[in-house]
């Protein structure tokens, strides 16, 4: 017996997960790697063309109702956290650091 659902299950769109991934990467003091993972699929195994306008928009929307990194802008909080990573955690980030971002968001990654 095949059993059909009549109201299908909420999920979020790859454009708010990666809103909400960015948001969590300015907001919390510390890594957790499933954020990563998930920025790296969202920008590199899926044919999402994400529009850096409305995910920025909603990137500051989110952030701020929390306070980023050190009290900076949402942005400066972003970069800082990226450059720790990136000086603790070099080697390991190879495939985060790609040329996915650019092929799937243009000449300009938010990420960047």
């Amino acid at each position: 017996m095949v059993s059909r659902i009549s109201n299908p299950v909420p999920a979020a769109t790859l454009e708010t997960a990666y809103c909400d991934k960015l948001t969590a990467l300015a907001t919390r003091p510390y890594l957790k790697w499933r954020d990563l993972y998930d920025l790296w699929w969202i920008g590199t195994q899926t044919e999402a063309r994400l529009d850096l306008s409305w995910v920025t928009r909603q990137f500051l929307h989110n952030v701020s109702a929390y306070r980023t990194i050190d009290g900076l802008s949402p942005a400066q909080a972003l970069r800082k956290f990226l450059e720790t990573i990136r000086l603790k955690y070099s080697r390991r980030l190879i495939p985060i650091y790609g040329g996915g971002c650019r092929k799937r968001f243009g000449t300009r990654c938010i990420l960047g």
